[in-house]
């Protein structure tokens, strides 16, 4: 009985931590918040979250806010890449700012250690009484600037 108990004993200490750094976590209906000091940095909304191999994070159906920033990004998937601290987004994806208005594509780069969006897709931008399309953007949080890259049509209401 010594022997069978130590020998089982040793295969679950050799085994049950390669099954812990390998095992994939699942969650539905989540929410993840990152604080800097007393301040809200982000917030991470998920209605089914897994985290896939090494330091890459999937969630569907996604909402990242950034209150401070005033930022909104909504998303039918997100992928989150741990070491390049980069969110890519896509499906349906809405940017929501405080000042420039409402921007729709179909994929986005959101670095928020960089507070840096970016992409390469066509794109539409919708204010109050102007409603502009183009190929790809990037927005500057740290400066609230906003550009539209190339193909870029303005309609103005008047």
């Amino acid at each position: 009985m010594g022997k069978s108990t130590l020998l089982l004993s040793l295969m679950l200490l050799l085994v049950f931590p390669v099954f812990l750094f390998s095992a994939q976590i699942e969650a539905t209906d989540i929410e993840y918040t990152l604080y800097k000091g007393k301040r809200l940095e982000w917030t991470f909304k998920a209605r089914y979250f897994s985290k896939e191999r090494g330091d890459l994070f999937f969630g569907k159906d996604v909402v990242i806010t950034n209150p401070y920033k005033g930022l909104k990004i909504k998303g039918n998937q997100a992928f989150y890449y741990q070491r390049e601290d980069k969110f890519v987004i896509k499906g349906r994806v809405r940017l929501f700012t405080r000042n420039r208005g409402e921007l729709f594509t179909s994929e986005l780069v959101f670095f928020p250690g960089r507070n840096l969006v970016v992409g390469d897709r066509e794109v539409i931008l919708k204010q109050k009484d102007l409603v502009m399309r183009g190929r790809g953007f990037i927005y500057r949080l740290d400066r609230q600037e906003l550009k539209l890259k190339g193909k870029t049509r303005a309609i103005f209401s008047m």
